[in-house]
Order: structure tokens, then C-alpha cells, then sequence
């Protein structure tokens, strides 16, 4: 199985960055692949670091260790679709991969880029996740490609979209294996929103970003609930108490 480029990302996040960087964008304009990593080769429609491979590489590690083919992943907080291929290209053709994405431009983008690599075994869901079926406000970042439903959350924007449980979803569609949550700041909303989930046996690894103190205590406080291990992850990039970071949650 294909791994991280290792010497790319300590050159990414390493005192090298500047040169690498000016490098990559000169070429960027014509590159329309991925170059690293076990994406290497497919289509792509981000940035930089996308391009490189090296985004998210902490994240990519640990879908490299923990998704295996023929399972089934959910994407809660798709936004542009890489993470949502790396699970469709390790779940393989006999597993799937169902995103989660509220943002219409972003479910574009998504849908887009899962098209250009001819990826079949990714469904694009295009509503929120949180405790309850229903219409959700949402507030739009600065950058339009993130949302929360925090109204301190960037732009001032706001957009209503449909919300679902991961309980009531997964009554009607395969059990996840592995869930990746990223949905700036409404991780223990999703949660609540998985007590069914949360209670299986075999249990799914959760993987999650969480955005503050009082959401990584939130958080913490419903895995331990259901008798959940949980790992933090280290960020090459960042140090140990900053925000946004990474769990990973697992019950054996």
C-alpha cells in the first residue's frame, strides 16, 4: 500500500517550505495530478499541499492504518474531497465511501472531482450531520469553503441546509467502519446524534477534528461514555495545544 512521501512532507512543514512552495507554484498551473503519496496520479481540485500529497498528512496516516478494502467509511465534513478519495481509493471497489457535505459549492467541487477520477464507490450526501432530523442555520467561514453552526464563524453569511443523524442515515444504508469528523466545531452535535453507532459491537473508529477546549472536552466526554480509547494525534505543523487537532477513538 502506498504511503505518505515522507521527505516531501519534512520539506512541506520544515524549514524548506518557502523554497518547495515556490518551486510547486510554478508548476502548479499545469500540473492536473496528485504527485505523492498514495494518491499519486489522481485528479485533483485544491491546493498546494493537495496537489503535493501532503495535505492533511497526519490524517492520511491514519486512514493508512486503520481502513482496509471492502469497508465502508463516512465522510461527515467532505468540503472539497480528497480525504473522501483517499477512503474511496482504500476501501476499494468492494467497499464505500459516503460524504457529507452541506455547502453547494463545495458538493460540486466534490462531485467534480469524484467524476474526474471515475470514482464509483463514493456517494455524495449533500446534507449537514447533527443530532436531530432537520433544517439546520448555518454560518458560512471567510473563505466559503467551511461552515458552522457557531455564528461567530467567519464570513456572517448564513445558509439553511438539511440536517440528518448518523443513527437514522445508517438505518437505511451500510454500518460504517471508520468515521472522519470535520465540521468546525459541531463534533459532539454529530455525536449525539451516533448513540446507536457509538454502542455497536463490533465499533467503528472514529476519527475527529475538534475546534476548542470545550469541544475536545465535549467530545471526550461521550466516547468515554461508551467506553471508547482515545489517542491523540501529534501535528507536524502545529503544536500539541493548538486548535484545530485530531483524536482518533477506538473500542476494543
Amino acid at each position: 500500500m502506498s504511503r505518505v512521501n515522507h521527505w516531501l512532507t519534512r520539506w512541506w512543514w520544515g524549514p524548506f517550505r518557502r523554497p518547495l512552495e515556490a518551486a510547486a507554484r510554478r508548476v502548479q498551473p499545469r500540473q492536473q495530478s496528485i504527485i505523492s503519496g498514495p494518491l499519486r496520479g489522481y485528479r485533483y481540485a485544491g491546493g498546494l499541499a493537495q496537489m503535493l500529497g501532503v495535505y492533511e498528512f497526519d490524517v492520511q496516516q491514519v486512514m493508512l492504518e486503520n481502513i482496509r478494502p471492502g469497508q465502508i467509511v463516512y465522510d461527515v465534513g467532505a468540503n472539497n474531497g480528497f480525504i473522501s478519495t483517499l477512503a474511496s481509493h482504500l476501501v476499494g471497489k468492494s467497499g464505500r465511501v459516503f460524504a457529507f457535505e452541506p455547502l453547494p459549492a463545495n458538493v460540486s467541487t466534490l462531485s467534480a472531482l469524484l467524476t474526474a477520477n471515475d470514482t464509483t464507490n463514493c456517494e455524495v450526501v449533500p446534507v449537514a450531520v447533527s443530532d436531530m432530523t432537520t433544517d439546520l442555520t448555518l454560518f458560512v467561514g471567510n473563505s466559503h469553503a467551511t461552515a458552522s453552526v457557531q455564528q461567530n464563524h467567519g464570513s456572517g453569511e448564513r445558509i439553511t441546509v438539511s440536517s440528518v443523524p448518523l443513527d437514522a442515515f445508517a438505518t437505511a444504508h451500510p454500518l460504517p467502519d471508520f468515521v472522519k469528523i470535520d465540521v468546525e466545531g459541531a463534533e459532539g452535535l454529530v455525536l449525539r446524534g451516533a448513540e446507536t453507532l457509538l454502542r455497536r459491537n463490533p465499533a467503528p473508529i472514529w476519527l475527529i477534528e475538534v475546534h476548542s477546549t470545550e469541544s475536545e472536552r465535549d467530545v471526550r466526554h461521550i466516547l468515554q461514555q461508551h467506553h471508547y480509547s482515545i489517542q491523540p494525534i501529534q501535528s507536524r505543523r502545529k503544536r500539541a495545544s493548538e486548535y484545530p487537532r485530531h483524536i482518533v477513538a477506538t473500542k476494543s
